[in-house]
């Protein structure tokens, strides 16, 4: 049986280069998330907080895929995935 190893490399050259892609494009939309997330975070601090004392908000930069958002008692956790996949359209 004769393999097409021209082929197969095409094929995982242009997989692996939509990968990086996503990722980057994925990374960049991160950082601004987190960048709008850490001054919305400081905005309402000051002004909630003022407003009534118990109320705080904080951002925590866990590490660069990771960031938390606290307020009132509660915690939202964003994660950056670094794998690529797609969901089927029927999901």
């Amino acid at each position: 049986m004769a393999y097409n190893f021209d082929r197969a490399k095409e094929s995982l050259n242009s997989i692996a280069v939509l990968k990086q892609d996503v990722y980057d494009h994925s990374f960049k939309a991160f950082e601004e998330l987190k960048n709008t997330s850490e001054s919305l975070s400081t905005y309402l601090e000051k002004e909630i907080s003022s407003a009534d004392p118990r109320v705080h908000f904080e951002y925590k930069d866990v590490n660069r895929n990771e960031f938390w958002l606290r307020f009132g008692g509660d915690v939202l956790i964003f994660s950056l995935h670094s794998n690529v996949f797609s969901f089927d359209k029927e999901h």
